[in-house]
């Protein structure tokens, strides 16, 4: 667990665990700083290019993935640009063995996921975490 200043950080682990839980069916042979920058660039889509994800340091990326910072700076930078159904057509999938796992991994956050929703309950809830941080 995660804990800021003795209080838990609910935030980093939000995150830290979605990126596990969509890295174990889709990280392939990234390295975990460019499989985070890719889930970011299919989430964001900056009419103005995306050199901000392009220019962001690999420690960074690096420390979103491992849990070690949360993404409040981030979010409050792109917020207005997240697009959800970009990110629905890289979690696309055919495979039956990945869908289900995708629907057990994401069961407590995404209650009701099933093989027919599944892009869209997962999509939801990673653009969730961005906007929870406006909060």
């Amino acid at each position: 667990m995660i804990q800021n200043g003795g209080v838990w950080d609910w935030q980093k682990l939000n995150s830290k665990c979605f990126l596990k839980k969509i890295a174990t069916y889709f990280q392939g042979d990234l390295s975990p700083e460019e499989f985070t920058r890719t889930l970011f660039k299919k989430i964001y889509l900056n009419p103005n290019g995306d050199t901000l994800l392009h220019d962001m340091e690999p420690r960074t990326l690096r420390g979103y993935f491992y849990g070690e910072h949360n993404i409040t700076t981030l979010a409050k930078k792109i917020n207005k640009d997240l697009d959800s159904q970009y990110f629905k057509e890289f979690i696309d999938t055919e495979t039956d063995d990945t869908i289900k796992g995708l629907c057990a991994a994401f069961a407590d956050e995404c209650p009701g996921i099933d093989n027919e929703n599944f892009k869209n309950k997962i999509a939801e809830r990673f653009k969730k975490l961005f906007v929870m941080q406006q909060q």
